[in-house]
C-alpha cells in the first residue's frame, strides 16, 4: 500500500481577541468542524470517496494570533488535489477557484450553470457570467460546501475581536495563500440559487384518469400518453360533475386550456399542470 500524500497548511484568525492566543471555544469548535467537513465533502465530490482522507490538527500557538496547523492525508491512489480547486492552498495568480467564484458572486444568487465543451462550465448570476471547471462548478453549487465556508470563514469574522482569516503554507511563511478580511467575508455565506419559473398556456387534449370533484387538487390526467397530476381550475366543469351533468368522464378525451408551470433550480426541474378550461369532449378518440 502506498504512503498517503500529506499536505500541511496553517489557519490563522487574527485580531485583538486573539493577541494572547485565545479563541472562544464554541467558535473554534464550529470552525474546525466546518473546515473538516469542507475537506471531506470536497473529496467525495472530486474523488468520489469521503473516507480516503484524514484531517488532523496541531494547535501549537502562532505568535500574535490564534492559529493551528492542518494536516491533510490523502490515501487514495492518483487522487485529485482538493485544496487548490477550493482555493485554500497552491493557487496560481488568475486561476479560478471556489474562493474566487464566491468572491465574484459577492452574495448574489446563482441563476444558472451551463455546460460547455470539455471541462468547462459557465456560472450565470444576474447579467454576469464566469467560466470554470466542472469540479469547481460542482463545489460552488453544493449547499454543504457553501455552508462550511460560512462556518469557518464568515461566522468567526462576525465577532468584533476577529479581523481576518489567513491561510499560510507554514508557521514561518511570510506569504499568504489566502487572506480574507471582514468586508470580503460577507460573500462567504450559504448557497443562494435563483429559481427560474416559466409559464406556458396551450390548447391540449387530455384524458381523465382520476378526479376529486369536490376539490381543485387530486386530479390525474393523461397528457401525450403520460400520467400527470393536475389542478382543476374550471369551476363550471366541477359544478357540472357535482350536478351529474357530466356523469362519465373517465377514459374520455377532452380539449382543454392547459397551463404548465416549469420551475428550474440549478438544473433541477419540476412541472405543475393546471386545467384552466375544459372545452368539450374529443369524439372518436380512445
Amino acid at each position: 500500500m502506498s504512503e498517503p500524500v500529506v499536505t500541511k497548511f496553517c489557519v490563522i484568525y487574527d485580531g485583538p481577541e486573539h493577541d494572547n492566543h485565545e479563541m472562544d471555544i464554541l467558535t473554534l469548535g464550529r470552525s474546525l468542524s466546518a473546515l473538516g467537513d469542507v475537506l471531506y465533502e470536497a473529496n467525495e465530490i472530486i474523488n468520489g470517496d469521503r473516507s480516503s482522507i484524514d484531517v488532523r490538527v496541531n494547535a501549537e500557538f502562532i505568535e500574535g494570533s490564534f492559529g493551528f496547523e492542518i494536516e491533510l492525508l490523502q490515501s487514495l491512489a492518483q487522487a485529485k488535489n482538493i485544496l487548490t480547486p477550493l482555493g485554500l492552498v497552491g493557487v496560481a495568480a488568475g486561476v479560478t477557484t471556489v474562493v474566487s467564484v464566491i468572491n465574484w458572486l459577492n452574495g448574489e444568487e446563482i441563476k444558472l450553470i451551463n455546460s460547455e465543451e470539455g471541462d468547462v462550465e459557465t456560472i450565470i448570476a444576474g447579467e454576469k457570467q464566469i467560466h470554470c471547471s466542472k469540479d469547481i462548478a460542482r463545489l460552488v453549487s453544493n449547499p454543504i460546501i457553501r455552508k462550511c465556508f460560512e462556518g469557518f470563514v464568515n461566522a468567526p469574522l462576525q465577532k468584533a475581536g476577529t479581523s481576518s482569516f489567513t491561510i499560510k503554507r507554514s508557521r514561518d511563511s511570510e506569504a499568504n495563500e489566502l487572506f480574507i478580511d471582514k468586508d470580503t467575508s460577507k460573500s462567504f455565506v450559504k448557497l443562494s440559487v435563483e429559481e427560474i419559473e416559466k409559464t406556458e398556456k396551450t390548447e391540449s387534449n387530455v384524458k381523465f384518469i382520476a378526479a376529486n370533484i369536490k376539490s381543485k387538487s387530486g386530479w390525474k390526467v393523461e397528457i401525450n400518453g403520460e400520467e400527470k397530476l393536475a389542478k382543476m381550475e374550471d369551476e363550471l366543469f366541477r359544478e357540472r360533475l357535482l350536478n351529474m351533468e357530466e356523469p362519465h368522464i373517465f377514459g374520455r378525451s377532452f380539449n382543454v386550456k392547459l397551463k404548465t408551470v416549469t420551475k428550474n433550480k440549478l438544473g433541477s426541474k419540476t412541472q405543475s399542470f393546471y386545467i384552466e378550461k375544459v372545452h368539450h369532449e374529443t369524439l372518436g378518440q380512445d
